[in-house]
């Protein structure tokens, strides 16, 4: 059994002491952070030093620790003593958190509109640039060919609301690529401004006379008339060409009929679409078939075949209509059925698409 030596058992007491009057002095350092460093160092070394001699009197540094004000008290008295308001300074650092907070916000929305300032003026300024373009490149041969291709009174409408809507378009998106250009300046000097900067961005002056800019107003009212009616015309009943698109009716019907009542043509079976060679007909404008065989068994006699061809083009734009008889295949008979004239400016302007119908009778 060993016996503990004296000597290391003072140090051990002493280093203890040393360690739980330190852990006290940062505990009061910490709650003194609104003095000055110089007064901070003066109060905690008074207190240091009140502790060392009550230790070197014998004292315990428990006893001494308890004996001491709590380290709020101090703080407090001191604070006081210092005409420091701990309330002041709490309201400063929870204006300037909110202020940071509000700042970061300010940041984003700016930012934000600042790319909408930027990239939509030009992405607004090249659809103006191409609706131009489109104007001059599309438009203007597109309103030749509907002239050609249909009745001057039923695609007029059509035309009226291109020439009313495309140019109002491209108005349309100038005012908004200024608006977003200004918009854009706007929100970069915001961004400055948040963070108390002089700085700021000079807008550009857009070289636009009052005048100009009435005229240009005016005339966007005049082309939403335009458009509008046009627009209005264009599907107003059946007979107008967005009417009948939509009701699937057609102004004009080319016929024929091949009669075979003397020719006792039979098939085991009704005829379907591979009976029929189509040729000369407009199939790359979407060319819509119907087929029907009215006969009550495919054995029974065919007398005749009638073949309409329903459109709302031009009359002469599409010659006569025909159907014969070419051959049998494998006992089954093939007709065929063509036209003889079909305009190629149909396959460059088209509206719907027109209807084959085959009665088989």
């Amino acid at each position: 059994m060993t016996k503990n030596n004296p000597e290391q058992n003072e140090k051990a007491k002493k280093d203890k002491a040393k360690i739980k009057k330190e852990q006290w002095l940062k505990k009061l350092e910490k709650s003194l952070l609104l003095l000055e460093k110089s007064d901070r160092d003066d109060i905690i070394n008074s207190y240091s030093e009140k502790i060392n001699i009550e230790l070197a009197e014998g004292s315990q540094i428990n006893d001494i620790l308890e004996s001491l004000e709590p380290v709020s008290t101090i703080s407090e008295n001191v604070y006081q003593e210092f005409n420091i308001d701990t309330n002041s300074v709490k309201n400063d650092e929870k204006s300037t958190a909110e202020k940071i907070w509000k700042n970061t916000w300010v940041t984003f929305l700016n930012i934000f509109t600042m790319i909408l300032g930027v990239f939509l003026p030009m992405m607004l300024a090249l659809t103006f640039l191409l609706a131009i373009i489109g104007i001059l490149v599309a438009f203007i041969p597109f309103i030749v060919f509907a002239f050609i291709n249909y009745d001057f009174i039923k695609v007029l409408p059509l035309v009226m609301t291109g020439v009313g809507g495309i140019p109002l378009l491209a108005i349309v998106l100038w005012f908004m690529t200024v608006g977003c250009y200004r918009l854009g300046i706007i929100s970069t000097n915001g961004l400055f401004a948040s963070y108390d900067s002089q700085r700021r961005v000079s807008r550009i002056a857009i070289p636009f006379k009052r005048r100009a800019k009435i005229a240009l107003l005016i005339s966007a009212a005049l082309l939403t008339g335009v458009g509008g009616g046009g627009a209005i015309w264009t599907f107003s009943g059946e007979n107008s060409i967005g009417g009948a698109m939509i009701a699937d009716k057609y102004f004009y019907q080319t016929s024929t009929a091949l009669d075979l009542s003397d020719q006792q043509i039979t098939s085991d079976h009704h005829l379907s679409y591979s009976n029929f060679q189509i040729e000369g007909l407009p199939s790359n404008n979407g060319l819509n078939k119907d087929i029907s065989d009215n006969r009550l068994v495919g054995n029974e006699p065919i007398q005749n075949i009638v073949v309409n061809f329903s459109h709302s083009w031009r009359e002469s734009n599409i010659g006569n209509l025909a159907i014969e008889l070419l051959e049998f295949n494998m006992g089954k008979p093939v007709f065929k059925i063509s036209l003889d004239y079909y305009n190629w400016t149909l396959a460059i302007v088209s509206l719907g698409s027109p209807l084959l119908e085959i009665k088989i009778n």
